[in-house]
């Protein structure tokens, strides 16, 4: 992905950004192994046999060749990353898609931008890009195999849309100025940012499907609320730790503050 000025331009990952992850757990591993492996080799321990010695190196060759072949393997990616063409573009004047950009949706036809990221255990399990149209259509624009983070593809759509159309942040949060719900469409001037979802336990296994919500204070209560008891269920002996320490007390303390989050601004403005 490229951001240059007002333009962003999306490519295909063509799986870099995965592999990434790869390498930094193997480059830990050859670390500690080679560093080993070279003690071994230049102070051996008298009780150490030699076999065992032997299958020490052996495990720090194998896991460094596999370091150098992941790092191949990325550049050779990040090399086809590079030369491929965009697929998504957001720039000031629209948002074009598809092959060779022959899709495009003008500021002008575009009513609200928003995003959906679902995580579990740190994979990425959903991403997309919402767009509700002056028509009343609403295209979910997948961006879930593009080459950099949604979050980042998503807030630039945002704050594309506000700059189009003259709105400054800043302005609305110094005045306090009433803005329209996205959840229940109600005025308000008390938006907030929270972080709600469910949290699945099951002993020694647990996932979470967590979303950033923009919404009123009114509805934020409600969404925590509802969430909480779904997942008095779904943690059991957990939720006092999971969800009631980790989610409900933090998400609950911006509650008690007047005013707009920006950050929720950032998100309905």
């Amino acid at each position: 992905m490229s951001s240059s000025g007002r333009v962003m331009d999306c490519r295909l990952g063509h799986g870099a950004p995965k592999l990434l992850s790869v390498i930094w757990a193997l480059a830990f591993f050859a670390l500690l192994l080679t560093a080993g492996a070279a003690l071994m080799i230049a102070a051996p321990q008298e009780n150490a046999k030699s076999v065992d010695r032997l299958f020490f190196i052996g495990l720090a060759v194998v896991v460094d060749a596999g370091l150098i072949w992941a790092v191949v393997v990325y550049w050779l990616k990040k090399r086809l990353q590079r030369a491929s063409p965009a697929v998504l573009r957001i720039d000031e004047q629209g948002i074009q898609f598809g092959r060779d950009l022959k899709e495009s949706m003008p500021w002008s036809s575009v009513k609200a931008v928003d995003g959906r990221v679902r995580r579990e255990k740190r994979n990425l399990v959903e991403a997309v890009l919402l767009v509700t149209l002056a028509d009343g259509k609403s295209p979910a624009l997948d961006i879930k195999p593009l080459d950099r983070k949604p979050e980042q593809i998503i807030d630039f759509a945002k704050a594309m849309l506000r700059d189009v159309r003259g709105i400054k942040v800043s302005e609305l949060k110094d005045f306090a100025a009433q803005v329209r719900c996205p959840v229940c469409g109600e005025m308000s001037s008390n938006m907030k940012w929270i972080q709600s979802g469910v949290i699945v336990f099951l002993l020694f296994y647990n996932s979470y499907s967590l979303e950033r919500i923009a919404c009123c204070q009114r509805c934020a209560r409600r969404i925590l609320g509802r969430h909480s008891a779904i997942n008095l269920l779904t943690c059991h002996i957990t939720w006092p730790l999971l969800w009631l320490v980790a989610v409900l007390l933090p998400q609950s303390g911006k509650l008690l503050l007047p005013g707009h989050d920006k950050k929720a601004l950032e998100n309905v403005a």
